[in-house]
């Protein structure tokens, strides 16, 4: 898969410990330099850490790297792919209405 990849939080926090463990082996003083294109990142390292949950917004198919979207842009072309006529166009307004961009501890709290 292409595109950004965020690490999970769980990782980002082992990566500071492992950085500050070394700075107090060595006995000197740290400065930690980072930067983060998160806001453009597609996607995460994995979805098994609670903490990263908040942020999981859509999905992905390794088998086809076509279906890289969002939730909500996954059913509409769910919808336009397989619906045709009044029941597309039905659907499609519904769909509109209802779905929502949310978190996955929304979703399952929904």
């Amino acid at each position: 898969l292409g595109g950004k990849v965020l690490v999970s939080v769980r990782e980002h926090l082992t990566r500071l410990q492992a950085a500050r463990l070394q700075s107090d082996i060595m006995g000197c003083d740290i400065n930690i330099v980072a930067r983060t294109d998160s806001l453009d990142a597609s996607f995460l390292d994995n979805n098994v850490d609670p903490v990263d949950h908040p942020w999981i917004m859509g999905c992905v198919d390794p088998a086809d790297q076509t279906k890289t979207s969002t939730f909500v842009d996954a059913g509409l072309a769910s919808i336009k792919k397989n619906l045709s006529g009044a029941k597309q166009q039905s659907a499609l307004e519904f769909w509109n209405k209802n779905a929502k961009q949310m978190s996955l501890q929304a979703a399952q709290q929904h």
